[in-house]
């Protein structure tokens, strides 16, 4: 199969759409595909968060779900990463029409700008399955090493039950193009790479599943 990712230096990465010159209907392609303002509303509901947290949208994209959590939280300390500065820069522009300052860090997810035990929480949303299958432990690894003791992790991403025929035909489908892997993968490499508690808490089409991990307090 064709390989259509790009390179930030050494290292690659696939653009959010699969193609950089489809970046900028993202956010569209998103929205028609059953992605919009119920799924973000799910994911926030899903991280239970108290307002005043320090939490990191690890392969932010666009930025739509930063949006959307200092909407509903405005004292929330937000922090954006992602290899791709085409939506990078969707992503400010989207942050300077809402009014909202929030730091965005130009990196992969294997590869954090960040010290350790920095945020109170870490969301990955549809971000995962773009991964090459070696670097998605070392990714979580890096999750894991910037939440604080007692953190919580939100997966998002695609994770069929293979014992489901639909999901099943959508994880065969989806996996001709990027390197998705199903719902006993997702939990396996989190519990490879630290984390503890380890559990399925939603579901959304094609196969998505809200897994959770936590870091176990020290």
């Amino acid at each position: 199969m064709k390989d259509f990712s790009q390179k930030r230096g050494s290292r690659e990465y696939l653009p959010a759409a699969h193609w950089n010159s489809m970046t900028f209907l993202f956010d569209r392609l998103l929205v028609l595909m059953g992605f919009g303002n119920r799924f973000r509303g799910e994911i926030i509901a899903h991280l239970n968060l108290g307002g005043r947290e320090k939490v990191l949208d690890a392969g932010c994209g666009t930025g739509t779900l930063l949006v959307a959590l200092r909407n509903k939280y405005p004292g929330l300390s937000a922090e954006g990463i992602d290899p791709d500065d085409a939506a990078l820069g969707i992503a400010r522009n989207k942050f300077r029409d809402n009014g909202q300052d929030i730091a965005l860090h130009g990196a992969r997810m294997d590869r954090m700008p960040f010290p350790d035990n920095r945020f109170d929480s870490v969301v990955s949303t549809l971000a995962f399955h773009h991964i090459p299958d070696d670097s998605k432990e070392p990714s979580l690894r890096e999750c894991f090493r910037v939440l604080k003791p007692g953190g919580r992790m939100l997966l998002v991403d695609f994770g069929a039950d293979r014992g489901k025929t639909l999901e099943n035909l959508f994880h065969i489908f989806f996996s001709r193009f990027e390197p998705v892997i199903d719902e006993g993968g997702l939990k396996s490499v989190m519990q490879s790479s630290g984390f503890g508690n380890i559990r399925v808490v939603g579901r959304h089409l094609y196969g998505i599943k809200y897994v959770e991990g936590t870091k176990g307090s020290p």
